[in-house]
């Protein structure tokens, strides 16, 4: 959907997790992806929205289970941010950048804890730029100070230069002047850790306040009825930031009119002949657990594509509470006697994966691939290999299919 969300697979879907999807949905009439995310897997594929019946989107995250209810509706969805007419930045114009910036704070403020977020950002820049906070300055002229002090009690009394003071009191008067320092650094270091612990607290608040506004939110489109505002201003706060950094800690990401706007290729695939059957086909957009929406949807003829949060990265996830116990609750659910459904389960490899789903109990394939995040210009950027766990067989297709 030309979204940047963390752990999409935009990527990686084309050439490792489609091929092993697309042969396995005959007798499928329920696509689910439980953890959607910016649902990549399914948009990009060519085949699972002509081959199954329903499509099931799902994600914890509130505003993405609301951006995609409206995006079901493709041609609603586009019409009504026709009729907001926000600022989009264009090659070739720069002076676009400000008022972008302006509708991205502005999105933020509406959606998060703006006051706050400025707040934190305020402190910040304080404890950047503010002299009586940077004890720089002070620590190059201890250095300079001690320097001169050990040279002086270095110094044969005979080669002493010419001096009105004697060695003692050159000595005594350079300890005078680094025991000031001292106490101005511990000044210093005292008001930087009041603003340090100010910043702490606000960085809690700030927490605190985007979840539970998050669970209001959750609470709002627990009737299924899709908010049409807020979902174009998430959209806007994806589109507009650097790629897969979480929305709520996100900034605007200005390209000085040295490259188009990628809210404008969200929009675009909202009006496209190619994507508006694909984006129709979701029956769907559910904000549970993924316990929930294994148990609601399992079935025979239901395949489920798992893309969890990868171990020991999920605190770079947005709005997402897991961990090592959900790890292991996922997979005692997908592992059960009573699970009836095909999967596919995504993973980065790690020492646990492959007890807790044992080859060749489990059908495994591996894929090496370049990671779009981290790449520095002039560095080569670096690789990761996917794993795609499945409870299923190959399958050996004939010759004339």
């Amino acid at each position: 959907m030309a979204l940047s969300y963390v752990g999409g697979k935009n990527r990686i879907a084309p050439v490792l997790i489609h091929p092993n999807i697309h042969p396995h949905l005959d007798k499928i009439d329920k696509f689910v992806e439980v953890f959607s995310g910016a649902f990549w897997t399914y948009i990009q594929s060519d085949e699972i929205y002509k081959k199954v019946d329903k499509v099931i989107y799902n994600d914890v995250n509130p505003y993405m289970t609301n951006l995609f209810r409206c995006a079901s509706d493709p041609k609603t969805f586009s019409k009504f941010i026709d009729e907001e007419k926000i600022p989009r930045q264009k090659r070739g114009y720069p002076e676009l950048s400000k008022p972008c910036k302006e509708f991205f704070d502005k999105c933020k403020r509406e959606l998060f804890d703006g006051d706050t977020d400025a707040a934190i950002k305020k402190i910040t820049k304080t404890l950047c730029e503010d002299p009586n906070l940077d004890t720089k300055q002070i620590v190059d002229q201890l250095r300079k100070l001690r320097e001169e002090l050990k040279i002086i009690k270095d110094e044969d009394e005979k080669n002493i230069e010419l001096t009105n003071q004697s060695k003692e009191e050159r000595i005594n008067s350079i300890k005078d002047k680094i025991n000031k320092l001292l106490t101005e650094k511990k000044c210093k270091l005292s008001a930087r850790a009041i603003k340090l612990k100010e910043k702490n607290e606000l960085i809690e608040k700030r927490e605190k306040n985007n979840n539970d506004l998050r669970d209001k939110f959750g609470e709002q489109i627990a009737n299924h009825v899709p908010d049409q505002k807020a979902a174009m201003r998430y959209a806007y706060i994806l589109t507009c930031s650097f790629s897969g950094i979480n929305p709520v800690y996100s900034e605007f990401q200005d390209y000085k009119g040295e490259y188009g706007s990628k809210f404008q290729a969200f929009y675009n695939r909202l009006t496209s002949d190619k994507f508006i059957p694909r984006l129709e086909k979701i029956d769907t957009c559910e904000n549970m657990s993924f316990e929930e929406v294994i148990k609601d949807h399992d079935s025979p003829t239901t395949y489920f594509y798992c893309d969890p949060p990868y171990w020991n990265t999920e605190s770079y996830y947005s709005l997402h509470g897991f961990g090592e116990d959900e790890h292991k609750q996922l997979k005692k659910l997908l592992t059960s006697d009573g699970f009836k459904g095909k999967f596919a389960l995504s993973y980065y490899d790690f020492p646990q994966l492959s007890d807790m789903y044992p080859e060749p109990k489990f059908r495994w394939e591996r894929k090496e691939f370049v990671k779009p995040a981290g790449a520095k210009e002039g560095m080569k950027q670096s690789t990761g290999e996917e794993v795609l766990i499945m409870n299923y067989p190959k399958k050996v297709l004939d010759k004339t299919e």
